[in-house]
């Protein structure tokens, strides 16, 4: 998790819902002190690495890539504008910064390979290794929110789409699938729409989900391997699209915003910055996670189960009807109130 100056981890055999963590493990490991006056994004990188870059800043900008496994930290390049996002692919990082620009840079050498700016891009994907595909804002000039572009040739292809704007895409590797996500207006109601696009051009369009108003803070994420489509549209919590069917997941605490997919989990980040935690081979939700100001944290578990590390008790209250429970203060204790209602 990137917050304002610093990183933090989680054991992994917790989030999997599966154990508690061991002794060693119960407070969160600080990788590295960052500047307290930004605030930044991360990303995976290369097999067990991280890409974190800096979303705020008033001077230069860095992308630094951390080791998974021995947390160190090297300085891959300096920019001169913060990132809306980077993303990894084979061996280059594609970036997009708040001016609309879009890099390509080498992964080992920092080097900048490619780079290409147009009005009101919000959001970038690798298609393959010489092309990249862009969602933007419809304009005069390019009245397509959508462009296709070859990296080796600079050929840059408007794509047709009735969107007036796309803040959202992904593009399915396996699948050959282009997913895009906006603001289409229908008989002069706008309405936030996933599509899903296929054919050489992608000129295949299927509306996945559509709802009237505009989400803004909407996101999605897709697995490769399943054909399953995750979105948090229209403020009612996590759905989950598969063979056209909808099933609602279980809620979370607050509202949705961020997704993101690895394997079996997935992962929201919420409104109030908590994080809910799935299995998305079932659909079921694992846990509800806290973390509160003094990095102490809170699991909340199924079947009325809390794990809470030292310290986090204090924001806890338990309540058994409308009497208020006294809390046990040690952390274990706290999963043995399963028989409460919370």
């Amino acid at each position: 998790i990137s917050s304002e100056g610093k990183l933090l981890s989680f054991p992994v055999s917790f989030l999997s819902g599966k154990s508690t963590p061991s002794a060693e493990d119960e407070n969160l490991l600080s990788i590295e002190k960052l500047s307290e006056d930004k605030t930044y994004g991360i990303s995976k990188g290369n097999d067990q690495d991280f890409l974190i870059w800096e979303s705020t800043s008033s001077d230069g900008v860095s992308i630094k890539i951390i080791d998974g496994e021995s947390n160190k930290t090297r300085t891959l390049t300096v920019l001169k504008t913060p990132l809306v996002c980077a993303k990894y692919h084979d061996g280059k990082i594609l970036t997009l910064d708040t001016n609309g620009k879009c890099s390509i840079i080498d992964y080992n050498t920092g080097k900048t390979t490619f780079s290409y700016t147009a009005y009101g891009i919000r959001d970038v994907d690798f298609i393959d290794n010489d092309n990249i595909i862009a969602g933007r804002s419809s304009s005069a000039t390019i009245s397509s929110p959508l462009l296709h572009i070859n990296t080796k040739t600079e050929e840059t292809v408007p794509i047709d789409d009735s969107d007036i704007l796309i803040f959202g895409l992904k593009y399915d590797e396996i699948g050959k699938k282009l997913y895009t996500l906006g603001f289409e207006e229908r008989n002069g109601l706008m309405r936030t729409i996933l599509k899903q696009r296929t054919g050489k051009h992608f000129e295949k369009i299927t509306t996945i989900i559509s709802y009237p108003g505009e989400d803004i803070t909407s996101s999605f994420v897709s697995d490769p391997n399943s054909s399953k489509i995750f979105t948090s549209i229209a403020h009612s919590g996590i759905n989950m699209i598969y063979w056209r069917g909808l099933t609602s997941l279980s809620k979370t605490f607050s509202i949705p915003e961020a997704l993101k997919l690895n394997g079996d989990i997935l992962v929201t980040q919420n409104r109030d910055s908590s994080f809910t935690i799935y299995n998305q081979l079932n659909g079921k939700k694992i846990m509800d996670f806290f973390v509160f100001e003094d990095l102490s944290y809170a699991a909340f578990l199924g079947d009325n189960k809390i794990y809470c590390s030292p310290g986090a008790e204090k924001y806890i209250n338990i309540f058994n009807g409308s009497t208020n429970s006294e809390l046990n203060k040690d952390g274990f204790n706290i999963s043995k109130l399963a028989n409460k209602n919370q």
